[in-house]
């Protein structure tokens, strides 16, 4: 049941330019994925295109200064990862999942059987590591035991959060919700159907975020990214019938809420024409309080520059262009850390 839709207000006029912390260079001129410690003051990067697939790195950037702290090769670009209990890291690349130490990243251990080719979540529960492909309705579970792997079709655009000690949730991007255990030894039980959307997010108290919008539009043969959307969707798990809906007055794609539940931050989105052809790019950060939707900060990038990951906990967002193809070696880009 959706209630009548709300109207985010502002208290701020409008984007103030990014108060830069630090810049640094890192290999591949665009795709990187990035992800922010949640222990420590710390950013992984896994290098974009245009790297050599051998030369290929994850790396660890101090988020004070961007120095590089620690790195491995994986012999692949690493598309998901996310922190096990025991305080090491699991990464999925093209085909193969592995375990790095905490802190140096150094391999640990390495699964090849079965492991769901290009996976780009990954969520860790019990001895189990969850992945999916946004791209494929299946999700995984790998024993990290025994090497054994359950497969569930749910839905495509799947990205699935940790609830609790127990069990995911699985966001699929038709609006198909469901809840599973670790394991996935029965099959999750859906718990609500929602409008589509693009991006989802889980907070602290229960409450999945939804950003609402196709997640990608067909025109003829091409399929790319739909239009941004400006309304935010809230659905408390314990409560999956009732979806709350807020217009936040600003294009976007991506959310994050932080993990008390206080605030929501997106990735807004401004329209450049390219060649007669409509281009949206990820320039601002706005974060907005969840109690009332009042938009508190709302900072832009540079110019050229692309928002690529924001952290409401840690307060930073980093963004990325790629470097000045004059230059030696081209297949670089700029990175910069900047606070909102």
């Amino acid at each position: 049941m959706a209630v009548p839709r709300k109207k985010a207000t502002f208290a701020v006029s409008g984007p103030q330019t990014a108060i830069i912390r630090w810049r640094t260079s890192v290999p591949g001129r665009m795709a990187h994925r990035l992800w922010v410690h949640p222990d420590e003051d710390q950013v992984l990067v896994s290098d974009g295109w245009g790297v050599a697939f051998a030369a290929l790195r994850l790396r660890v950037l101090r988020l004070d200064d961007g120095r590089e702290v620690a790195s491995t090769r994986l012999g692949n670009a690493v598309r998901a990862l996310t922190r096990s209990l025991d305080g090491s890291w699991l990464a999925a690349s093209d085909t193969k999942l592995f375990r790095l130490d905490g802190a140096t990243l150094a391999p640990i251990e390495k699964w090849t059987s079965r492991i769901p080719r290009y996976a780009d979540r990954l969520v860790a529960g019990g001895q189990f590591a969850h992945a999916c492909n946004h791209s494929e309705p299946s999700l995984h579970a790998v024993n990290l035991a025994t090497g054994a792997v359950k497969r569930r079709r749910l839905g495509s655009h799947m990205q699935i959060h940790p609830w609790n000690s127990e069990n995911l949730v699985a966001a699929c991007g038709d609006g198909r919700i469901w809840v599973g255990s670790f394991g996935l030894e029965a099959m999750p039980r859906q718990i609500a159907s929602t409008p589509a959307f693009c991006d989802s997010a889980l907070d602290g108290r229960g409450r999945l975020w939804l950003s609402l919008g196709m997640y990608e539009e067909k025109s003829g043969d091409i399929i790319g990214p739909a239009t941004p959307t400006s309304c935010l969707a809230c659905m408390d798990l314990l409560n999956s019938s009732v979806l709350d809906e807020v217009d936040l007055g600003l294009p976007f794609w991506q959310i994050t809420a932080s993990q008390t539940g206080k605030t929501i931050s997106v990735i807004a989105t401004s329209r450049i024409v390219v060649e007669g052809r409509t281009i949206w790019r990820r320039t601002d950060v706005a974060s907005f309080q969840a109690s009332d939707f009042q938009c508190i900060s709302w900072v832009r990038v540079p110019d050229a520059f692309e928002v690529l990951l924001i952290s409401p906990d840690k307060r930073i967002a980093l963004a990325a262009r790629p470097s000045d193809q004059s230059q030696s070696d081209p297949a670089a880009a700029e990175l910069i850390c900047f606070n909102f």
